[in-house]
């Protein structure tokens, strides 16, 4: 299969495409989330090889997590990615090949339990850098204000600078705000 035809071969199967770079974007919308599939194509030595990465968006969560950072797209806020599904074939890649693919990463996103994710985002606190966007919106939408207060009395102490620049004072005070809404529901 050719990467034209398995473009058109995603629309046909219900997926929009978007257009992104360096490859289009294909979007399915599965009830409570959308699944963005990001695939690949490439021929090495005879085999066809087909990268078929997802992620899985949330729009309470992407709006969450804009709200509390604001310089982060709603579009680039992931509740979960799975990266590197790399799957390699002899020859030309076949369409029921690449559907088999994609069925399966259709499966996955369906089998994610959203409320379990937030929950293992919330744990994660030994994970810095970028994955304290993650954490630091799970705490907000699991309303765990005191949690989210030790985070910003810790910020005041440079030595204690354990989360990514882009965690704010302010952004933490904006995650507080939103936590406190979600304990009063």
């Amino acid at each position: 299969m050719s990467k034209k035809e398995y473009q058109a071969w995603m629309v046909e199967a219900g997926w929009t495409r978007e257009v992104a770079k360096p490859d289009p974007i294909y979007v399915m919308d599965l009830d409570d989330r959308r699944l963005e599939s990001i695939p690949q194509f490439k021929t090495v030595g005879g085999a066809f090889i087909f990268t078929d990465n997802g992620q899985v968006w949330v729009d309470e969560w992407a709006s969450v997590r804009h709200q509390i950072f604001p310089k982060f797209p709603k579009k680039n806020c992931a509740l979960v990615r799975r990266r590197n599904s790399r799957n390699k074939t002899d020859g030309k890649g076949s369409a029921a090949y690449i559907a088999e693919i994609t069925n399966e990463l259709t499966a996955w996103a369906k089998g994610i339990d959203v409320d379990a994710e937030i929950a293992n985002h919330a744990q994660d606190s030994e994970q810095y850098g970028l994955r304290a966007f993650d954490h630091i919106t799970a705490l907000a939408m699991r309303g765990d204000v005191e949690a989210l207060q030790r985070w910003s009395a810790m910020d005041e102490d440079p030595r204690n600078q354990k989360l990514h620049p882009m965690v704010t004072p302010d952004a933490l005070k904006q995650a507080v705000e939103i936590a406190k809404n979600y304990t009063s529901n």
